[in-house]
C-alpha cells in the first residue's frame, strides 16, 4: 500500500477571506480615486472655459477700442478691479477689468512705469462666495 497525500480540490476559508480581502482594498483605492479624478477634471474644464471667456473681452475691448488705445490705457491705470460682472454663457464665472495684477501682486511694478490691461476671472459670488480669482490674462501695455 501506498500512501499518497490526499489532493485538496479546493481553497480554505483562509484562503478566500485573504483573497477578498485584497480585492476590498482595490475596489476602496478605486472608489476614493474618482472623486478626486471628477473634481479636477471639473477644474480643468473650467479653467480651459475662463481662458476662452477672458480672452474673448480682451479681444472686444481691443476690437471696440479707439486708435489711440483710451480704453485699453484706462483700463491698465486702474488701480482697483472694476466690479464683477457675471458671463452670460458661464454663470459660474465672472470677469472685471484692473491694472494690476491680482493673482501675482508681488510681480506688478508702479514706481513711474506703467500697469498691463488686464482681464481678471473669477468664480461669481452665485457660484463661490469667497470669489477666487482663477485667472488673469493681460492684454495690452500702454
Amino acid at each position: 500500500m501506498s500512501f499518497m497525500p490526499e489532493r485538496r480540490l479546493g481553497f480554505s476559508l483562509v484562503e478566500a477571506l485573504i483573497a477578498m480581502t485584497i480585492l476590498l482594498v482595490g475596489i476602496v483605492a478605486v472608489v476614493r480615486f474618482f472623486p478626486m479624478l471628477f473634481e479636477s477634471s471639473s477644474k480643468a474644464a473650467l479653467l480651459t472655459r475662463a481662458t476662452m471667456l477672458a480672452q474673448a473681452k480682451a479681444s472686444e475691448i481691443q476690437r471696440d477700442d479707439d486708435t489711440s488705445h483710451t480704453l485699453a490705457a484706462t483700463i491698465a491705470y486702474r488701480a482697483t478691479p472694476t466690479a464683477p460682472i457675471v458671463f452670460p454663457e458661464e454663470p459660474a464665472l465672472s470677469y472685471s477689468f484692473c491694472g494690476k495684477s491680482l493673482l501675482y501682486p508681488e510681480t506688478d511694478t508702479t514706481k513711474g512705469t506703467p500697469n498691463v490691461a488686464r482681464v481678471i476671472v473669477r468664480y461669481s459670488s452665485t457660484y463661490r462666495p469667497s470669489e477666487d480669482v482663477i485667472y488673469e490674462l493681460q492684454f495690452y501695455k500702454p
